[in-house]
């Protein structure tokens, strides 16, 4: 069951049951399936003791207010506090730009409401995209890192379900959500990998996708390696 693997995987990287989470929520379907995810693993599990949510509302579009109600019908629903922010960057460079911004947010909230950790909603298909443009970038293989499961506070427990899995709970635990239309701007490049460049190569090429995982899978190890070696490093030779 997705829950179980959500369970896991974030089972994994919380460091004690007291932890407090700031989950990133965007009223569409894979945040909204997060949230109700780890509602039920703090009822199942007691494993987290308080829950804060996070909406930041870009003006990208005309549905970009109607995210943020539902937002707060969610916070009404689960009981848990929903902290808003208003954004208005330009189109110039706006995919980094907004990351950007996000998690500088991010950090000040953890600080500010000395919160534990962030979860936000990435997941498996977000990593072969991501893993797909570091491709066609000629990256190096550091890169092939992708998105991580964990760093720093951040924690992403569903990097390893795919999007068809996260729709079909949705749908059967008859949860509502809004989709943002500028995901099918293809003006962006996240958006023109998953709707045009993707589609193709699970018609053409579907072996590069495996390929690209192995890369990452390489790429973990490898840098796991390095971290071991340098905490040896560390307690031989530095005092």
């Amino acid at each position: 069951m997705i829950e179980d693997r959500v369970y896991q995987n974030f089972k994994d990287n919380i460091v004690s049951q007291s932890n407090s989470l700031l989950l990133a929520i965007s009223g569409g379907v894979d945040s909204i399936v997060m949230l109700d995810i780890i509602h039920k693993l703090k009822e199942k599990y007691n494993i987290i003791s308080n829950i804060f949510l996070v909406f930041i509302n870009y003006k990208l579009n005309e549905n970009s207010n109607s995210r943020e109600k539902i937002c707060l019908k969610l916070s009404k629903k689960y009981g848990y506090p929903l902290i808003l922010k208003k954004s208005y960057l330009s189109s110039k460079n706006f995919e980094s730009n907004a990351r950007n911004e996000r998690y500088r947010y991010f950090s000040k909230i953890l600080l500010n409401k000395d919160i534990d950790f962030v979860l936000t909603a990435h997941h498996k298909d977000d990593q072969i995209e991501t893993l797909l443009m570091k491709y066609y970038d000629n990256s190096d293989w550091i890169s092939y890192l992708g998105i991580r499961d964990k760093y720093n506070q951040i924690i992403r427990p569903m990097l390893d379900i795919q999007k068809d899995e996260i729709l079909y709970y949705a749908q059967d635990n008859k949860l509502l959500w809004i989709d943002d239309p500028s995901n099918k701007d293809i003006n962006f490049r996240r958006n023109k990998m998953r709707h045009i460049i993707l589609p193709d190569i699970y018609r053409n090429n579907p072996g590069l996708i495996d390929d690209l995982m192995k890369l990452h899978s390489n790429a973990k190890i490898k840098f796991r390696k390095i971290l071991n070696k340098i905490s040896t490093y560390e307690k031989d030779y530095i005092y």
